[in-house]
């Protein structure tokens, strides 16, 4: 989408828990040039990550169903 497309997002991946830390490591292999948020850690934290979410400074969010259920107030305004 981004390189034939440049559609350049944001866009949302939903993944589970357990496999977020190998969506990263794809993106920073394959992608290196595109911003990603890593989406989760504690309440403060994923605070100061919606921050940056509503100025849209990124292409990809990674997240999960869990952390978008609680934070859905923070990225229901984006545009996907």
């Amino acid at each position: 989408m981004i390189e034939v497309k440049k559609n350049m997002g944001p866009f949302l991946v939903v993944v589970p828990l357990t496999t977020i830390s190998n969506w990263s490591m794809e993106f920073e292999k394959w992608a290196p040039d595109i911003k990603v948020i890593i989406y989760k850690g504690k309440k403060s934290e994923r605070e100061e990550m919606a921050r940056e979410v509503k100025l849209e400074h990124f292409n990809v969010l990674i997240t999960t169903y869990e952390y978008i259920m609680l934070d859905k107030s923070n990225l229901k305004n984006v545009v996907w």
